[in-house]
C-alpha cells in the first residue's frame, strides 16, 4: 500500500472547525441563527452578527458519518421523492425530526437566507423549512448564465435584491447597515478567497503537493466561515505547507504516475477508500471543479455590487459551453492525463451537462475520461465493487497512453 503523507496542518484544521461546531451548537444567549445556503452572499449575514448553519454542511458531514442513507429513507417515508437531492432530504428528515442526524448541529434558526445560484432545489427545501421553522425565508433568485452578454443585467438584479435583503435583516435585527463593517468583513473573504486559489493552484507542480480530498476536507472554511481571521490563518499555514511540499519535490501521493481531475462534488460517502483506491494506482487529482465554486473574487470597494458579481457567476450556474471552457483550461494548467466526471444523482445542475462536456472536450483534443454514475451521500447508489472495476479498466488504459 502506497503511503500518502498526511498535512501537519490538519491539526490546525481541527481545532479551527472545533471552536466553529462548539458556536453552533451553545449559540449565546440572544444570538440571532440564520440557515443560509453555500453559494449565499454570508458577508451580508456576517455584518449582522448573525450565526450561520449550512444545511449543504450538514448533509456532507452526514455523508462522511454513513448517516445519510437513514435520513433519505427517513424522509422518503415523509413523502419526499427518492431522486431528491440527498443533502436536501438528509437535513429535512433531521429538521422533521429532531434527535436524528448529528447530535446538537441544527439550532433553531430565526432567519432564512435562500440564494438559487447554486440549484432549483434549494427554493422548495427552503421554504419546507420556513414552514417547519416559522421563521422568515429571504430569497435571492439568480439567473442562469446562458453566456457573458447575461452577466451585467443578471448582476444588476442580483444587487438590487441584496439590498432588498439588507432592508429585512435592518427590520428583522433593529439595526442599521454599517457599510464600513461590510468592507472590512468583505476583505477578509477576500484574503481567505485568494489563499484558497493559491492552494488549489498548487496542484499544478509536478509532482503535485495535494490530493483533492485534501481539499474536500479542507474546503469547509471557505464554505462557512471564509470571513473569520481563523481561516485566513489556517491556510496560509496550509499554503506555505504545500510551497515547502513543492521545493522539496514532495508528492500528495508516492510515485505519481497519473495526474487527473475530477468533476463534481466529492463522494462524501466514501471519502477515504474510494480517493485512496486511486493513490495506490499512483494517480493523483491534482485539480477539481466542485472546490472552485468559492473562488469568486470580491470588490469591498463597493460592497453589494461587489457581492452581486461574485455570486452571479459560481461554476455551477454557468452553461455548458462556459464549463467546457473552464475544464478545458485546467486539464492544460494542471498538467492532467485524464478526466473523472461524478455523475452524482443528486446534484442534477452538476451533472447533466456532463456528457455534452466531455463530449465537445473529447472532440477538440482527446483525453481519456470516465463517467462515474453514482451519488455523494447516499449508500443505496454506491457500489463500491462495481465502481472499482470501472476505475481499474480506466487506469488500464490511462497506462496505455
Amino acid at each position: 500500500m502506497k503511503r500518502i503523507p498526511r498535512l501537519s496542518c490538519l491539526k490546525e484544521y481541527q481545532e479551527l472547525m472545533k471552536l466553529y461546531h462548539e458556536d453552533r451548537t451553545h449559540p449565546e444567549e440572544g444570538s440571532l441563527v440564520a440557515y443560509v445556503t453555500s453559494g449565499a452572499p454570508v458577508e451580508i449575514l456576517d455584518a449582522f452578527g448573525f450565526i450561520t448553519v449550512y444545511p449543504e454542511n450538514y448533509g456532507a458531514q452526514c455523508g462522511v458519518q454513513k448517516l445519510s442513507t437513514g435520513l433519505c429513507e427517513s424522509a422518503e417515508a415523509e413523502g419526499y421523492a427518492g431522486d431528491l437531492c440527498a443533502y436536501a432530504k438528509g437535513h429535512l428528515a433531521s429538521s422533521l425530526n429532531p434527535g436524528t442526524g448529528i447530535p446538537d448541529a441544527l439550532p433553531e434558526p430565526d432567519f432564512l437566507l435562500c440564494c438559487t445560484n447554486i440549484c432549483g432545489t434549494v427554493l422548495p427545501w427552503y421554504e419546507h423549512l420556513a414552514e417547519i421553522h416559522k421563521c422568515p425565508l429571504f430569497i435571492i433568485d439568480v439567473p442562469f448564465i446562458f453566456s457573458s452578454d447575461d452577466v451585467p443585467g443578471a448582476v444588476s438584479y442580483v444587487a438590487d435584491q441584496m439590498k432588498e435583503c439588507i432592508g429585512v435583516l435592518e427590520k428583522l435585527t433593529g439595526k442599521k447597515m454599517d457599510y464600513a463593517l461590510l468592507s472590512g468583513i468583505i476583505m477578509r473573504s477576500k484574503e481567505a478567497i485568494r489563499l484558497w486559489t493559491e492552494i488549489r493552484e498548487c496542484g499544478k507542480a509536478v509532482p503535485s503537493p495535494v490530493h483533492v480530498p485534501d481539499l474536500f476536507l479542507t474546503m469547509a472554511p471557505i464554505v462557512v466561515m471564509r470571513s473569520s481571521q481563523g481561516t485566513i490563518d489556517f491556510y496560509r499555514s496550509m499554503l506555505k505547507e504545500l510551497r515547502d511540499r513543492i521545493a522539496g519535490g514532495v508528492s500528495a501521493v508516492g510515485g505519481e504516475k497519473f495526474r487527473l481531475l475530477w468533476d463534481n462534488i466529492a463522494v462524501w460517502v466514501d471519502i477515504f477508500r474510494f480517493y485512496r483506491f486511486f493513490a495506490e494506482q499512483g494517480a493523483c487529482f491534482v485539480g477539481d471543479t466542485y472546490t472552485g465554486s468559492w473562488s469568486q473574487e470580491l470588490n469591498a470597494d463597493n460592497p453589494v455590487q461587489g457581492l452581486a458579481e461574485a455570486y452571479t457567476t459560481p461554476y455551477i450556474n454557468l452553461n455548458a459551453d462556459i464549463r467546457v471552457g473552464v475544464i478545458d483550461s485546467m486539464r492544460h494548467d494542471f498538467s492532467a492525463q485524464g478526466i473523472i466526471y461524478h455523475a452524482n444523482r443528486s446534484c442534477k445542475p452538476f451533472s447533466l451537462t456532463q456528457r455534452i462536456i466531455r463530449k465537445q472536450i473529447m472532440e477538440t483534443d482527446f483525453i481519456p475520461s470516465l463517467e462515474l454514475d453514482t451519488d455523494m451521500c447516499d449508500e443505496r447508489l454506491y457500489s463500491r465493487a462495481s465502481i472499482q472495476e470501472r476505475c481499474l479498466a480506466f487506469m488500464e488504459l490511462l497506462s496505455q497512453q
